[in-house]
């Protein structure tokens, strides 16, 4: 019976020791992945990782938490179901990781952390306010349409228009034919991007214009 009893037990050290030694490598192919860019291959990676070593470590939910935050796309918050459960689910890991390494001290990964979390805040927090910022933004669509112009120094003209729920932008030409007309992917209120160009709008329907950040450069046009 002793002679079973030390076989089971070195048995289970062994099939401990290769659970480990798998785990670890599951954990190098996530940092691997990540280093290549591969968010979501880090976390399949990550989640072999946690199912073999039994448990969520520190180094694991950070690594977790800063691919999460290169997946999470705001300008699509608002259009697709995905983003908002990635959301979800970024926010729940970042306040936990804050959370338990809160009395550990303060390291450059607890900062990172920190500052994803903070960021988060900006988005709704849950469903039903996310819903209720959609519609809100497809009744007040109307506001943003009509010609803009720039200072006569620019020489701008720029047309929003909305199709559907899309608004779209269109640049004119008064001495040629018209630009294409791009779509505007919508950022947080009043705010846009044109993701072709990855130019900003930001408008201010109070005072009937709209900023344009073009490469660095901004461009101030009222409605006419």
């Amino acid at each position: 019976m002793k002679k079973l009893f030390i076989t089971l037990l070195l048995l289970t050290a062994q099939i401990t020791l290769a659970q480990n030694a798998m785990a670890d490598l599951k954990f190098e192919e996530a940092e691997t992945a990540f280093n290549n860019q591969n968010y979501t291959t880090t976390i399949k990676h990550l989640d072999e990782f946690d199912k073999l070593y039994g448990s969520i470590t520190a180094k694991s939910l950070y690594l977790r938490i800063v691919s999460q935050d290169k997946l999470f796309e705001p300008s699509k918050l608002y259009e697709k179901q995905d983003q908002f459960t990635l959301l979800t689910s970024l926010r729940k890991n970042a306040s936990a990781y804050l959370k338990a390494m809160e009395s550990e001290g303060l390291d450059d990964r607890y900062r990172e952390v920190y500052t994803i979390n903070q960021k988060l805040q900006q988005y709704p927090q849950d469903k039903a306010t996310l819903q209720a910022e959609i519609q809100a933004i497809n009744d007040n669509l109307n506001k943003y349409v009509g010609i803009y112009n720039s200072d006569p120094m620019y020489a701008l003209q720029v047309e929003i228009t909305k199709q559907g729920n899309t608004l779209f932008t269109e640049l004119l030409n008064k001495t040629g034919p018209k630009s294409e007309k791009q779509p505007l992917k919508f950022v947080r209120k009043d705010e846009y991007i044109i993701e072709v160009s990855n130019t900003s709008l930001k408008f201010n329907p109070a005072n009937a214009s709209f900023t344009m950040n073009l490469q660095g450069i901004e461009f101030v046009l009222k409605k006419q």
